[in-house]
């Protein structure tokens, strides 16, 4: 994994009750140094019902995500995802770029342990990418496809 890279985790509308528990998980797992923004308001995105497009959320996650000093940016979401290929999506990752989402909105459980090891599982999948790290055929890694 390539050195200095810095994270800007970026919470849109809200941070969740677990931030620093995900920043710690992350930053440990990964090695990174992480910090922590929120934007309040959404940028707009394009929609489809009531989800919206993620690659809409990449550029401006490249914008913050440099403007803090950090070489990749993730940005976490309450609102559903989808590409134009799929129904839905956990999440999306622009290698190019280094900007990643993730929608934790099909990954809440009424229990907060299987939500926040969901959301980590996500997170680190779609950083992954950022690190051009392939899809795996193997469900139990972390690279593993799955939409459903």
């Amino acid at each position: 994994m390539p050195e200095n890279n810095d994270l800007l985790l970026l919470f849109f509308q809200e941070v969740l009750p677990f931030a620093s528990k995900l920043k710690k998980e992350l930053a440990e797992y990964l090695k990174l140094k992480i910090r922590i923004k929120v934007m309040l308001k959404l940028p707009p995105a394009k929609r489809r019902g009531q989800q919206k497009l993620a690659s809409d959320f990449l550029p401006i996650l490249l914008t913050l995500s440099q403007s803090a000093g950090c070489q990749l940016g993730l940005g976490i979401i309450a609102d559903d995802l989808n590409v134009p290929a799929l129904n839905f999506v956990f999440g999306l990752a622009s290698p190019r770029i280094k900007t990643a989402i993730v929608s934790y909105y099909r990954l809440l459980s009424t229990n907060e342990e299987v939500t926040f090891k969901r959301l980590l599982t996500e997170c680190v999948h779609e950083l992954g990418h950022l690190f051009n790290l392939p899809y795996c055929q193997n469900s139990h890694c972390v690279m593993f496809f799955l939409i459903h």
